[in-house]
């Protein structure tokens, strides 16, 4: 029998010499800190074989259509032959296949229609098996990134950076990329609202690197590349989330990484790998529908730090929930004081001058810049010491996934319990799981797009009874909305809110002015309409007084 290229491939790169002593205590130091990981073997053969077993069953589907007459009937139940064969030994039957695509092949006549389908579907198993040359040898790409293409190549490049820079990009680059969503603070509120900052920090980043990971390392077009880019908008999809939101987010995973490699890395990016990082975001960021992205990087380049001397003004909401992601962090990495100060210190290093503003922080001193560098050099010229091996990033040992995470179950499996569950997408027939919030909604541009919502509605009584700052009502323009999961964190301070309980908000909301990406945030926490009339006298006098008590108390 037969074994499949691919998985020959994986063969061979176990067979590699053993580490010498030198190298063992190296690595073993290297791995203590993070900054070195084996790939476990036994998951690249599972990974690889779930690729090909998609190729099988996809090359099967395609081809379904095409038995149009008794000649193509024939060729296409020849292929299905071929594929079970295939499944059955785990291997994609590319030869065979092949020869049905060329005279002679002592088959018979394949129809033009067929031939094109398998040897598009022999493409894609070619594909897979250059695709696992570098990720079983990382180092490979330094020889070919002079003549990869930024766009065309950009998976192999983003894959190729994330290796290169390891130590800077774990212990400051992906942090700060994360921890910047503190500085939008209509963002910043929505995450603090769904629980997913400060309360998870170190699992929610970790599944980012995860998707990021599984989609770059095997490609949109695999079956790790689509599932996840599936969870990823499956997950994003149960809130209403503004498109210029969740294009920031995406961007800042780019730029804010890109930006601190010149303050801190062992040596300079190249231009190759610089476009290749930013045009692999560009590309994951359509497949998860945000709009009005291009590969123009000018153009995105200028529209992120637009927004970012936007929000340059430092305020203590901000560096509230910088630190609470930080101390997350801490709280669940464990580490070595030692290291969570260096941590802290490359994070400041590598920041731009917004983001230090936003969060009211000085730059480090040249000095203690050029310790953070001179770390990331020392580290680099040991790391090569050791001997190349596979790295598959999304195959890796993390944290929250000691046993490394699976596409299929990362990330959250419901929308927050913290968020309130009505919503127009609810209805008696819905799973219990997912009743009460939406699912598969795509990024909204504007408030306008926003469906329709059929709520119910609430009295003035019921809306007054909630009025503290763990269980806060409040209306404007006709709705009624649930504050409780971040009132205590409300960029204008709670008092503003708790001022509001049992009055109509709506000039207050608009004097404050709120943007686009606010007023989508807010859809998420409206939970009815209010009762034709104006609020009652008595109760609103009621809640003023109640409110004065909270505010003292807070």
């Amino acid at each position: 029998m037969s074994v499949d290229p691919c998985l020959k491939l994986v063969e061979d790169s176990a067979q590699r010499k053993p580490w010498s002593e030198v190298e063992r205590w190296i690595g073993t130091s290297l791995e203590r800190l993070g900054l070195h990981a084996r790939t476990p073997h036994d998951r690249i053969v599972v990974a690889v074989k779930k690729e090909i077993a998609d190729l099988v069953a996809r090359t099967r589907t395609a081809l379904a259509p095409l038995a149009v007459d008794e000649t193509s009937g024939r060729a296409v139940e020849h292929a299905g032959e071929l594929l079970s064969r295939g499944a059955a030994d785990e291997r994609f039957p590319r030869e065979e296949l092949r020869a049905m695509t060329v005279g002679g092949n002592g088959y018979g006549t394949t129809p033009e229609a067929v031939r094109q389908e398998l040897g598009a579907w022999i493409a894609r198993h070619q594909a897979l098996e250059r695709r696992l040359t570098w990720l079983l040898d990382p180092r490979i790409t330094r020889e070919q990134l002079p003549s990869l293409d930024p766009i065309a190549d950009s998976d192999q490049i983003w894959c190729s950076v994330r290796f290169e820079f390891r130590p800077e990009v774990l212990y400051a680059l992906w942090g700060n990329a994360m921890e910047r969503i503190a500085q939008v603070e209509a963002a910043a509120t929505f995450f603090h609202g769904t629980g997913k900052a400060e309360g998870i920090s170190l699992k929610r980043t970790e599944d980012t690197v995860l998707f990021y990971a599984y989609l770059f390392n095997w490609g949109q077009d695999s079956y790790h590349g689509r599932t996840a880019i599936r969870r990823m908008n499956q997950i994003h999809g149960r809130y209403f989330a503004h498109n210029d939101g969740l294009k920031y987010v995406l961007l800042n995973g780019g730029f804010t990484v890109l930006d601190g490699f010149p303050m801190i890395a062992h040596r300079p990016l190249t231009d190759t790998e610089r476009l290749g990082y930013f045009h692999a975001t560009v590309e994951m960021g359509k497949a998860m529908n945000i709009q009005n992205l291009s590969h123009s990087w000018d153009e995105m380049y200028g529209w992120f730090h637009d927004l970012n001397r936007a929000t340059a003004a430092p305020s203590p909401h901000k560096i509230r929930m910088w630190n609470g992601i930080e101390d997350g962090f801490d709280h669940d990495l464990k580490v070595p004081k030692l290291i969570s100060n260096f941590r802290k210190l490359a994070e400041r290093a590598s920041m731009d001058d917004t983001y230090l503003s936003a969060l009211g922080f000085e730059r480090p001193s040249p000095s203690q810049i050029a310790f953070v560098r001179g770390v990331m050099k020392t580290v680099a010229k040991v790391r090569e010491l050791l001997p190349s091996e596979p790295y598959i990033q999304s195959l890796q040992n993390y944290t929250c996934y000691p046993n490394g995470g699976a596409v299929e179950t990362i990330g959250e499996k419901e929308r927050s319990a913290r968020m309130p569950s009505a919503c127009p997408f609810a209805t008696s027939g819905v799973p219990k799981p997912n009743k009460g919030y939406p699912e598969n909604q795509l990024p909204l541009v504007s408030l306008s797009e926003a469906a329709e919502i059929d709520l119910a509605t609430l009295t003035w009584e019921e809306v007054i009874k909630h009025n503290k700052a763990d269980d806060l009502w409040l209306v404007w323009h006709g709705h009624v909305y649930d504050l409780s999961s971040f009132a205590s964190n409300h960029p204008g301070g709670l008092k503003v809110l708790l001022g509001g309980v049992g009055r109509d908000m709506s000039k207050a909301f608009d004097k404050a002015k709120h943007t686009e990406l606010t007023k989508v945030f807010a859809l998420n926490f409206r939970i009815g309409k209010i009762e034709a009339g104006d609020p009652p006298r008595r109760a609103a006098r009621g809640s003023e007084e109640a409110t004065k008590e909270q505010a003292t108390i807070a």
